[in-house]
């Protein structure tokens, strides 16, 4: 089903399949560059329509995309947090899953400690760490610092060559997270070497999120 979510002075666009029995609610946040209907998000939200109550969303910004790299001030993140905290409040705020894809696993960490909002698992996808190929120099307007609460519930899946993440010399502020690696597969899982496609490690992902999400007690 199709909708809207209304918020000040505009809307949103969703799409959400509702079961009845569904024992979990799984929200799915795209990344900087695309919308609701990437080929991965595309991919999570068939495979998991089948099994819980899931949406999918457009952040305000999917027509023109954000540049994660050169977030100046904090208002495009404080919006789309805002805009998925309205999409978890849709689905019930209860027994909650977040998945997001780069920038949107990131806003998704920053409600991951949020008492309100029923939220069980965080499950984030090529998460934007760092400067591409710069592991020294954390992405300025994405600040860390929520992270240190080690006991949010966040799981990493981060491709072996992901540029924003360099997985040999991950901060200490994540150690205390599981990181799943997906094998040949940069930031949106693209191979980097021969052999694979993007299809083929959309699926590994997809996968491994499902493993992740039926060890939800």
């Amino acid at each position: 089903m199709n909708d809207e979510i209304q918020m000040d002075g505009y809307s949103i666009e969703v799409e959400v399949e509702r079961k009845p029995e569904s024992r979990l609610n799984v929200v799915l946040a795209h990344g900087g560059n695309n919308n609701m209907n990437n080929s991965l998000i595309q991919k999570l939200f068939d495979d998991f329509r089948n099994k819980y109550s899931t949406l999918r969303f457009n952040f305000s910004f999917a027509d023109t995309g954000i540049d994660i790299r050169n977030i100046s001030d904090g208002s495009a993140v404080l919006r789309s947090t805002a805009e998925l905290k309205k999409c978890i409040e849709y689905m019930g705020a209860k027994d909650i899953v977040l998945i997001g894809k780069s920038f949107g696993g990131y806003v998704s960490t920053l409600l991951a400690g949020n008492p309100n909002l029923g939220i069980k698992k965080v499950i984030a996808l090529g998460y934007p760490l760092h400067k591409p190929g710069k592991p020294q120099e954390l992405l300025e307007g994405l600040s860390q610092a929520h992270m240190q609460m080690a006991r949010l519930q966040v799981e990493f899946i981060i491709g072996d060559s992901d540029p924003s993440w360099d997985i040999k010399n991950a901060p200490p502020i994540l150690s205390a997270y599981k990181i799943n690696i997906i094998e040949n597969a940069d930031h949106s899982f693209k191979p980097v070497r021969p052999g694979g496609s993007l299809d083929e490690n959309e699926r590994k992902v997809v996968e491994l999120a499902s493993q992740i999400i039926e060890g939800i007690s």
